[in-house]
């Protein structure tokens, strides 16, 4: 067993360097046990890739960091982004020695994780995380079995979240989308570097769920990225950003999204004298500057709960905008015109597209059921006829801005359930489920692979439906069997790193596996499988 800054490390084999573009770098060399063997590997944790974007670089996109002097000592994580504590104590069960729950503005850095030999070149597979663009990091999303076991240098990476990654004011002192530049650089930063820790730099897979699937298509069509030799083959999991315009994942509304920011200035008490009505945005943006990383996110709750002081009320949520510059125009305009680089670049990278069965019980979870609970309607959350028709349906397609589609909807997905003899509350609930994850998720994902197949162009297309029940991640309600994200944990291999999680938080560890099965084994080991080979072979 071996230490590193008083963390105890059971894991830990010894030491690696490797002389970098970026400068002289230290990782450890640790083994795992998964499918009955042990995996080697070098991993090098929290290489920083930008400044710290805190202070007069807030809100600014990343600026690269110098060349590193001596033995830059990447054996620990830095920073997280700053975000919500929301889900923290339950993502803290992984099997990384080296996870920790700080955060803090200066968090631009990437991780890399290689096979311990040193012969062939190797595919790299950079993961950009999903969490709705306000939650999540790169050290949740441990590499250290998948490198190993696919032969591949696997790459994870933060960027910045919620109002630090998105703020957004219509001008140049809030241009948004600086989370975006900063996976631009973190993308840039490993095709310089990533030859020196045995990978190719010109067979890199992007992969990304949720959000993260969004940002990783995004990358694909925008010009900044698409075609500039930073990728060559896409993996977007229950998210794209090539979907029609209509689908509610896609870009906020610039003038809405400068509304929110003008709101968050509101309940952070930025309307002084000198900029009552917060017009003046270099004003507004230098004001938010020097207000604390805690009350920034305090003021921007992933659940919409603002503290009692709060001037505006309700969720503010910070997300990708059409800034003019990455998305120069809606990205369902980008591959929709032969004449544009990315359209030309999107048409030749091999791009797979992915959902899950029940990926909607996530919107249901977060939009839904806090629409529910103020109608006294608690779990199980049983859905009425006359609310669904009347109430609930009415709100969320209302038909000044969608006009008939609350009706389409109701005869297209709940007409069963209202006629059912039993169960007709529970059924509704669920068709709703099935509708959200229709409109939300399958929708994009056939449309993305429609138009790529579409282009006729040198890159191949596939479609992948995930619908296993995973035993970690329960269903909780809806039709299908497979969660919102629960194909993530089987393409990294949790389910046969029990021994690791055992080692790491003994009965807690055990208690998650208690469910596991070999067929959770196996499907962990033909999601790897596939993941890896695809990035090798295409």
């Amino acid at each position: 067993m071996g230490q590193l800054f008083g963390v105890d490390n059971p894991f830990l084999m010894g030491y690696n360097e490797v002389t970098t573009g970026a400068g002289t770098i230290q990782g450890t060399k640790e083994n795992i046990t998964a499918f009955g063997k042990t995996y080697e590997y070098f991993a090098y944790r929290g290489i920083r890739y930008a400044k710290d974007t805190g202070g007069a670089n807030r809100f600014k996109k990343p600026i690269p960091v110098d060349k590193f002097s001596g033995v830059y000592k990447a054996t620990e994580y830095t920073n997280s982004c700053p975000q919500p504590s929301f889900g923290w104590d339950l993502l803290s069960i992984t099997a990384d020695p080296m996870f920790n729950t700080r955060t803090g503005e200066d968090c631009l850095s990437l991780s890399v994780f290689t096979p311990t030999d040193k012969g062939t070149t190797k595919a790299v597979m950079v993961w950009i995380h999903g969490g709705g663009w306000l939650i999540g990091a790169g050290l949740q999303y441990f590499g250290g079995l998948l490198a190993p076991f696919g032969d591949v240098v696997y790459v994870s990476i933060n960027f910045r979240l919620g109002p630090f990654g998105f703020l957004y004011t219509g001008d140049s002192n809030a241009p948004g989308n600086v989370a975006y530049f900063d996976q631009l650089l973190a993308l840039k930063w490993v095709k310089d570097n990533i030859k020196d820790f045995g990978g190719d730099p010109d067979m890199v897979t992007i992969f990304g769920e949720s959000a993260g699937g969004y940002d990783v298509s995004a990358h694909a069509i925008s010009p900044l990225s698409a075609g500039k030799g930073l990728f060559k083959r896409v993996i977007s999991m229950s998210g794209s950003a090539v979907s029609p315009k209509e689908n509610p994942m896609n870009l906020v509304n610039g003038a809405a999204s400068a509304v929110i920011t003008r709101n968050l200035g509101l309940n952070l008490r930025c309307n002084d004298t000198n900029n009552p009505t917060l017009s003046n945005s270099k004003l507004l943006v230098a004001c938010l500057r020097t207000k604390s990383a805690e009350d920034m996110i305090r003021y921007t709750d992933i659940n919409g709960v603002l503290p009692k002081d709060a001037v505006v009320k309700g969720l503010l949520s910070f997300r990708p905008v059409l800034d003019g510059e990455f998305f120069p125009v809606h990205p369902a305009y980008l591959i929709q015109n032969k004449s544009f680089a990315a359209y030309q670049a999107f048409k030749d990278v091999d791009f797979i597209v992915s959902v899950t069965s029940n990926d909607g019980e996530i919107i249901f979870s977060s939009a839904i059921i806090p629409f529910l609970m103020p109608a006294n309607i608690h779990h199980p959350f049983l859905i009425p006829k006359d609310f669904m028709h009347k109430t609930l349906l009415p709100a969320a397609y209302p038909s000044s801005t969608h006009p008939g589609v609350a009706m389409a909807v109701a005869q297209e997905y709940i007409v069963d359930a209202d006629l059912a003899a039993t169960n007709s509350s529970l059924r509704r609930r669920d068709a709703l489920i099935q509708a959200l994850t229709d409109q939300y998720f399958v929708t994009a994902g056939i449309s993305a692979a429609q138009t790529h197949v579409g282009m006729e162009g040198k890159g191949k297309t596939w479609m992948l439906y995930f619908d296993h029940n995973a035993s970690i991640f329960p269903k909780v309600y809806g039709p299908g069997n497979a969660n919102h994200g629960a194909d993530v944990a089987y393409c990294f291999g949790f389910p046969a790193m029990a021994d690791n999680f055992v080692k790491l938080h003994g009965a807690k560890g055990q208690a998650l596996f208690t469910s596991i099965t070999t067929r959770d084994v196996d499907i962990a080991k033909a999601s790897m499988t596939y993941f890896t080979n695809y990035a090798k072979f295409g």
